[in-house]
This record gives structure tokens, C-alpha cells and sequence, in this order.
């Protein structure tokens, strides 16, 4: 994050996206492991979203009051979640990039390059980091 906020501030907007990306993604994917689930092995923000969505909505049935406290996954990351349309492909045809931040959005040198995007990108870590330091004082205080 302290990264990505420097780069930003440095005006390196598109390099400041790609590392607030990852912020979102370890916060969806620790989520994910405090409700019982493996993340695995993916950059899919969408993915992981609907995985951590799906968690939360049957935890809150039975009761959850802490994993249900760190809000609607689907407002986590609502820039960096929005579909990009029509997907873009690797070079053999097969769709790669769903959802408006993904690692490969480095090499494509535009979407990243608005000073603007990269604010809500930016809201969106901290939003994030925050998140991450709640988990951390409820692992630390026993709350499940």
C-alpha cells in the first residue's frame, strides 16, 4: 500500500494501480480464509468476490456477527470490480481480463493512466488496509 501511495503521488498512476490492485486482492482472498475457504491461486477479482459473497451470505444465515461486519464484498473494490466489456483476450482467444484491474493491465499502458481512475483505486486500498487491520485486531482479541 505504502507503495502504491507513493507511486501515486509521483504521478506513476498506472504502476499505482497495478499495486493497489494486489492490496484488494489479498483483502478479498483474507476474507475469504476468515470464513473457512481457500482462495488459492488467482488474480480473479471477480472470482473471489463471488466466492467470498457466497461465504458471507450463508455465514450471516447462521449468524456471523463478525466475518458479516466487514460489509458487502461487492463495495470492497467497486472500481477495480467493474467488468471491462468485451473482455479482453491472450493471444490464443481465451478471455483474460473480466474485471477492471488485473495484473496484466500493466502491459496495456492505457487503463491505468487516468489520474482520476487512479484516486478511486487508491480510496479503494485504504478502504481495504482497513479492513485488513479490523481482521487483524479480531484474530488478535479471538472474535470468530
Amino acid at each position: 500500500m505504502r507503495d502504491a501511495q507513493t507511486l501515486f503521488r509521483a504521478g506513476a498512476h498506472r504502476n499505482a494501480c497495478y499495486l493497489a490492485g494486489y492490496v484488494a486482492e489479498c483483502t478479498l482472498k483474507r476474507l475469504l480464509e476468515r470464513t473457512g475457504e481457500r482462495a488459492g491461486f488467482t488474480h480473479d477479482l471477480v472470482a473471489l468476490q463471488g466466492s467470498l459473497q457466497a461465504s458471507l451470505t450463508a455465514l450471516r444465515v447462521q449468524g456471523d456477527p463478525v466475518v458479516a461486519r466487514y460489509g458487502d464484498p461487492q463495495r470492497l473494490a467497486p472500481t477495480m470490480l467493474q467488468q471491462v466489456s468485451p473482455a479482453t483476450r491472450d493471444r490464443w482467444g481465451n478471455p483474460k481480463h473480466s474485471c477492471h484491474w488485473d495484473p496484466y493491465h500493466r502491459y496495456d499502458g492505457t487503463r491505468w493512466a487516468d489520474p482520476a481512475m487512479a484516486d478511486a483505486y487508491q480510496r479503494e486500498a485504504e478502504r481495504c488496509i482497513q479492513i485488513l487491520n479490523q481482521l487483524a485486531l479480531d484474530d488478535l482479541n479471538g472474535a470468530r
